[in-house]
């Protein structure tokens, strides 16, 4: 069965939305009246690289569903944000106590443990004020629905539940591989997943899809396993390791799926 793109035209829509998306986060921020050093943090993590590919499954799932990069960029670049942030804080002395991000010094190096803690409460917060400003394009109903998705999966259900199970099994070499499942399908998973859910909700796809299709969350994450979120998720599926051997000792430092 022939598909519509071959790889290499995958990999440049995918390289060619990253760029659009890294030249917004260039300037994002400079409206926000705040305090320079405060910025200066925030840009400093923010624009340290990466692939960007929680806004850009967020561009190309809107994409799908006949809606402009323009109308969603803002929301796509919060979940960046969003990323960064949780960046951040992963690399305090009472995370992962990382002094390095992606070859340079982490946030808190770079300045101190107060600014890095606020760079990241003010990204966070930011974030929900860029998902909120695409109203201005979009119908309200689609916003609200997308940015309560976002909100699941950034809070305690989603990627901070995931990090506090992450702290659980740090330096414990027989966690279960149910727990490792659900680890990394919150902690990471849950954020990739809702970049997608979030960007068709904004083009309109809405939880109820047309007589024969399914649901657009459904259609993203399959039936819900009876484990929760996080059972038939295999980590390291497709590497040839172990549950233990990905997860054990559990949180390596330095990790950065993306």
């Amino acid at each position: 069965m022939s598909t519509p793109y071959d790889s290499q035209q995958v990999k440049t829509i995918l390289a060619e939305r990253g760029a659009q998306v890294e030249a917004y986060l260039q300037h994002c921020l400079d409206a926000i009246p705040m305090q320079g050093r405060l910025k200066e943090a925030m840009y400093y993590s923010l624009l340290a690289g990466g692939k960007r590919l929680r806004p850009v499954l967020c561009l190309s799932t809107a994409a799908l569903f006949g809606l402009s990069a323009e109308a969603v960029m803002p929301f796509a670049a919060s979940l960046e944000m969003i990323h960064t942030y949780s960046l951040i804080h992963d690399d305090l002395p009472a995370m992962d106590d990382d002094d390095l991000r992606r070859g340079r010094p982490s946030c808190h190096k770079a300045f101190d443990e107060a600014t890095a803690i606020l760079a990241g409460d003010a990204l966070l917060t930011d974030a929900f004020g860029f998902m909120v400003s695409t109203v201005k394009d979009l119908p309200a109903g689609r916003v609200l629905e997308a940015l309560a998705s976002v909100s699941s999966a950034a809070g305690s259900a989603g990627m901070v539940g995931g990090q506090i199970l992450d702290m659980d099994c740090t330096g414990k070499t027989d966690v279960p591989l149910e727990t490792l499942q659900t680890l990394h399908a919150l902690k990471t998973g849950a954020m990739f997943r809702v970049a997608c859910v979030s960007g068709g909700l904004l083009a309109g796809a809405g939880l109820y899809g047309p007589a024969g299709r399914r649901p657009l969350p459904v259609a993203f994450s399959g039936p819900e396993p009876a484990g929760g979120l996080g059972a038939g998720v295999r980590p390291g599926a497709g590497t040839g390791l172990s549950g233990a051997e990905v997860g054990g000792p559990c949180r390596r430092k330095g990790y950065d799926p993306a």
